[in-house]
């Protein structure tokens, strides 16, 4: 017959320490995967708002450093419509007599006047 085996106090201790120990080395892995996820996961939803709202890519960093992205991509459309706006289309006229084309025409098939 097997003999059963007894454990002292200090025996059960150690074993209990060792069991605790292991678990606390795995807890920093847990937290690491966790804060990896989460900053993925930050950047596939500012990747996404981006797209929704048409805007560039490029801004994807700030809208992953933001606390409410939804408020960033307003405050950045909101800045885009406000240059729109203001930039108004340049019209700069040649100085100078008006050119005539008929003249180059003309020029092409040896019709001098």
């Amino acid at each position: 017959m097997s003999e059963e085996k007894t454990f002292t106090q200090e025996e059960v201790n150690q074993i209990v320490q060792e069991r605790l120990q292991r678990e606390k080395n795995k807890q920093p892995e847990l937290e690491q995967r966790e804060k990896k996820l989460a900053k993925r996961e930050k950047a596939f939803n500012a990747k996404e708002l981006l797209q929704k709202h048409n805007l560039p890519e490029e801004f994807q960093s700030f809208l992953e450093a933001s606390e409410d992205m939804n408020a960033a991509v307003m405050q950045i459309t909101q800045g885009i419509n406000a240059c729109k706006a203001s930039t108004k289309p340049v019209y700069e006229p040649r100085g100078g007599e008006p050119h005539d084309k008929s003249e180059d025409i003309r020029r092409s098939f040896g019709l001098y006047d």
